[in-house]
């Protein structure tokens, strides 16, 4: 398995790993997302790749999983201090691949990353449902630092 950044040819691998994660949220939140029969346009991808660490796991030519990221931080802000940070969108592997170790490596190659780049940690998101994405980031070490609450009316 190799890690590389994306390209444009990558397109519809990315697409149909899209798909499957916003089916996957909007199952577990209709209240929130709108539908989309095409969660990720070319376009969109295009600006993602210029704008953002856009990474891929492939095998024998067969894309099996993606790590979405950005850079943040906080330069002379008046409550925190000045600070860098890899801020990761997504990391989603394909479902018929998932428990070979794809999304460590993915998530080890963004750890990486955010090393080479000197920034100071990783932060990411992850939504109350999903239980299984919490355990892998818990495993990776990660910990939760904030709650986001909510009440609807």
């Amino acid at each position: 398995m190799i890690i590389r950044q994306a390209t444009i040819r990558d397109y519809e691998a990315a697409a149909a790993l899209e798909q499957s994660v916003f089916q996957l949220h909007y199952e577990n939140r209709k209240d929130f997302l709108r539908y989309r029969t095409e969660p990720l346009e070319k376009e969109r991808f295009a600006s993602m790749l210029e704008g953002m660490i856009y990474l891929l796991a492939e095998e024998d030519g067969i894309i099996l999983g993606q790590a979405i990221a950005y850079k943040r931080g906080y330069k002379d802000h008046p409550v925190f201090n000045d600070m860098e940070w890899l801020e990761i969108d997504d990391i989603s592997v394909a479902p018929e691949a998932q428990g070979k170790g794809i999304g460590k490596a993915l998530f080890e190659a963004m750890k990486q990353t955010a090393l080479d780049m000197g920034l100071h940690h990783i932060e990411l998101t992850v939504w109350a449902f999903n239980e299984k994405a919490k355990g892998f980031y818990e495993k990776m070490g990660m910990r939760s630092r904030i709650d986001r609450m909510e009440i609807e009316f």
